[in-house]
């Protein structure tokens, strides 16, 4: 949200009682289309010069009386958010409705007397419909009238123009009576053949639990492993709930909320940091700003926003280090955690959740990461919740309030002083000198024999007592079915309706321009894998150019020469195949993380991918091509030597094809590389070199007809052989059974010659369809994983 001040060119001094303005108010008020004109000329003046996409909702304050509002309010229906009287926004208005105002432009007239705002105003729902709204004029026909300064601005987050920002809105989140069930996984025999004796039942993984989160305040919520933290926090970020049924209801400010406003409001650190190690932390921040803060927002605006939270989070010694990888040394773990929470709160999110943030971490760095989240609780009026699995005492001590899980129940929420007098009534007090994190875990866990019992003892006592009752007091303003995530989002209505779980904060060019930049980067940067197939393509042409070096055309060497352009073939389909589907698996857990994080699209990833690695991949194959073929000594004309490195192009292509397509199908390296053999095996027998195709039976033509071997030799074959006008070296009598000339070779092989460029299309039509198979299978995975 941004709040800009524009002030009238002439200077007046506003009188204590106010006399002036509301004379002014008065005046405007008189004239009906004041409203209207602003409106028009405000949003045409700032679409103009860029300052705010053509989407993007705009917020109006107005001195004038609900006349001028309403006028100004039905011109620019759709975009203006909220217009209402300047006197009276900051009074009598419900906290929760400064969710209303989630992602818009504020701009404000002059008149407006700067005061402190707590909160939002109610939006304006109707629009006056007078017949005289259309048969007026403004007194300002002008926006002269209305300039910029920087003087004031007030409620604002971060802005399109780089305005000075301020905190986000407070927003209080509740949840009540969540529940959730996950079905047994049960093997396919006992789904098929034992289901009647083996009844599958849910297991209940959260019961019944409530609790609120504050903003400017740290909840931790703890619990031994287990307990359900990290269920809890996915659920109220709506996130990877796959297979699960959740009850319950979850509110923020005691308003429904659905998936796609969360993902707007919240942000969600996971537990494991996935990164792209050959970036900046600086690089790594950037290419975040460019996709989360949106297409309104100029290069300028983003890179001060950058540097601003490197600023807050303590990043500035190493913004111009690397990330790291296996095989370069980068920043270290505590870092990393600063640097996700860097990247999720760029955009100025009310709420923040974190998966256990000190994971891995030594007692320091867990210290350090936590009053990372501790400032930015306090500064920036964040509601903050995270899991911790055991905490140090000097970490305990940075909470603000604690929440307690055993068996998936609560077992205890409210401030640090309150668990101890609470434990202190259980007969349990924390001794001195001990750990209080500690005390409480362990009191929850108690003897493995009678750990069930004690933990549902201590829920019980928790629920029963009075901090237990007030607890579900507080939150149980308004209640409502959950049921699952999908009735969620059609059966409530929320204050984010605009909001769409589709859509993505930066255009579809830029997402593309972006990601094809990191992968860019990532090569430059790590040319290991650019270097290993380079050596790879170089000896394994030149082991193959020795073997068949300097072939002629003769009886006894045509064997030879066909056997170097399939060689050509095979290699091409295994030499890269499995390297693609390794690199491919182990970032898409990358992809699957920044894609749930709203991002980017699956269009733009697979794209910028594929345009990233098709440079290489074809070097490679050009290089490969290039020495076998003058090694080989086959025909020595250019349209046949391009030809040659056009099928050795679309072979490699065919097979990364398919690497993607198995990749992106099972999503793990030892499934994927499992399954290709099933499939390359047969492509190969069938491909004519092993056999003919003209002898096989009618039951083989399947295989025949999708062996992209057999296409791409068939067209070699032809190149090859049809240049060839005589081959030597005949020695049976009257020649019977001699290859004569290239044509022989060709229709021994049952191949046609019209053939050789139809197999070049067969050849790009199976690369689009295993692109495009690639491409469902990551966007069906990548919604079922949302």
């Amino acid at each position: 949200m941004v709040s800009l001040n524009w002030h009238k060119q002439k200077e007046k001094t506003l009188n204590d009682d106010g006399t002036e303005r509301k004379q002014q108010s008065e005046m405007l008020g008189k004239n009906l289309g004041f409203g209207r004109n602003f409106a028009r000329r405000t949003l045409e003046k700032l679409s103009s010069e860029g300052r705010i996409c053509q989407k993007q909702t705009v917020c109006i304050f107005l001195p004038v009386c609900d006349v001028c509002i309403g006028e100004c309010a039905l011109y620019a229906k759709g975009r203006i958010l909220t217009a209402i009287d300047g006197h009276s926004f900051a009074q009598n208005v419900p906290s929760s409705e400064i969710m209303h105002l989630a992602g818009t432009t504020r701009y404000q007239h002059s008149s407006i007397t700067p005061r402190t705002i707590q909160s939002s105003p109610m939006p304006f729902n109707e629009a006056f419909d007078d017949p005289e709204f259309q048969k007026s004029k403004s007194p300002y026909p002008d926006l002269a009238h209305f300039v910029k300064t920087d003087d004031h601005v007030h409620i604002s987050c971060s802005s399109p123009d780089g305005a000075v920002a301020t905190s986000p809105p407070s927003l209080e989140l509740s949840w009540r009576g969540i529940t959730v069930h996950v079905q047994e996984q049960r093997s396919l025999w006992k789904r098929c053949f034992r289901s009647s004796s083996f009844p599958s039942y849910p297991r209940t993984i959260l019961n019944n639990v409530h609790g609120l989160a504050k903003p400017g305040e740290l909840l931790a919520i703890m619990g031994g492993s287990g307990a359900g933290k990290s269920c809890l926090l996915n659920v109220l970020a709506h996130r990877n709930l796959n297979n699960l049924q959740v009850q319950g209801t979850v509110r923020v400010n005691q308003q429904k909320v659905t998936k796609a406003f969360m993902r707007n409001a919240c942000a969600y650190v996971q537990q494991y940091d996935c990164f792209v190690g050959s970036l900046t932390v600086k690089e790594h921040l950037m290419f975040n700003a460019i996709l989360r803060m949106g297409k309104g927002y100029r290069t300028e605006a983003q890179l001060r926003k950058v540097e601003e939270v490197i600023e807050d989070l303590g990043l500035s010694g190493c913004a111009d280090s690397l990330i790291g990888t296996r095989s370069i040394k980068g920043i270290s773990g505590g870092e990393k955690k600063r640097l996700a929470f860097a990247s999720e709160i760029l955009t100025s999110p009310p709420i923040l959740l974190c998966d256990e943030p000190t994971s891995g971490l030594d007692s320091f760095l867990a210290f350090q990461v936590v009053q990372v989240l501790k400032k930015l609780a306090a500064t920036k009026s964040m509601t903050i919740v995270f899991t911790i699995h055991q905490p140090s005492s000097q970490v305990y001590e940075l909470f603000d309030s604690v929440y307690m899980m055993a068996e998936g129940r609560l077992a205890f929420y409210g401030t640090r002083e309150q668990a101890a007098e609470f434990w202190t009534g259980l007969g349990r007090p924390l001794p001195c000198n001990f750990n209080p994190s500690d005390h409480y875990i362990s009191s929850l866990a108690d003897e493995s024999g009678t750990r069930k019992n004690t933990a549902s003892a201590i829920c019980d006592a928790y629920e029963s007592s009075t901090l237990g009752s007030n607890l579900q007091a507080a939150v149980k303003q308004g209640d409502s079915f959950l049921g699952n995530l999908a009735n969620l989002e059609k059966n409530i209505k929320t204050l984010d309706e605009s909001a769409s779980d589709s859509k993505t904060s930066a255009s579809c060019f830029n997402q593309v321009r972006v990601l094809l930049w990191r992968n860019v980067m990532t090569i430059l940067r790590e040319p290991t894998l650019l270097k290993v197939q380079l050596t790879q393509s170089i000896f394994m042409s030149a082991l193959t150019g020795v073997i068949y070096l300097n072939d002629s055309y003769t009886q006894e060497k045509v064997a030879n020469i066909n056997g170097s352009l399939f060689q050509m073939v095979s290699t091409m389909a295994f030499m890269f195949q499995f390297s693609v589907v390794h690199h491919f698996c182990s970032e898409i857990h990358t992809f699957f993380r920044e894609y749930g994080s709203g991002l980017y699209n699956v269009s733009s990833y697979f794209i910028a991918k594929n345009l990233a690695e098709l440079p290489n991949f074809t070097l490679s194959a050009l290089l490969f091509g290039t020495i076998l073929y003058w090694m080989s000594r086959l025909t020595p004309l250019w349209d046949t030597f391009l030809f040659y490195l056009l099928v050795a192009v679309l072979v490699q292509n065919t097979t990364i094809s398919i690497g993607y397509a198995a990749g992106c199908i099972f999503g793990t390296m030892s499934t994927a590389v499992a399954v290709l053999p099933i499939f390359v095996t047969p492509m190969l027998a069938f491909g004519g070199y092993f056999i003919n195709q003209a002898t096989l039976p009618w039951f083989f033509y399947p295989f025949k007809y999708l062996s992209y071997f057999g296409y791409a030799f068939e067209s070699l074959v032809v190149n090859e052989w049809s240049h060839v006008d005589a081959i030597s070296g005949c020695t049976r009598p009257h020649g019977v059974g001699c290859y004569h000339n290239g044509t022989d070779v060709i229709n021994r092989l049952s191949f046609s010659s019209d053939k050789m460029w139809f197999n070049v299309i067969i050849l790009g039509v199976i690369i689009i369809a295993f692109r495009s198979i690639a491409f469902l299978g990551l966007f069906t995975r990548a919604k079922l994983r949302k």
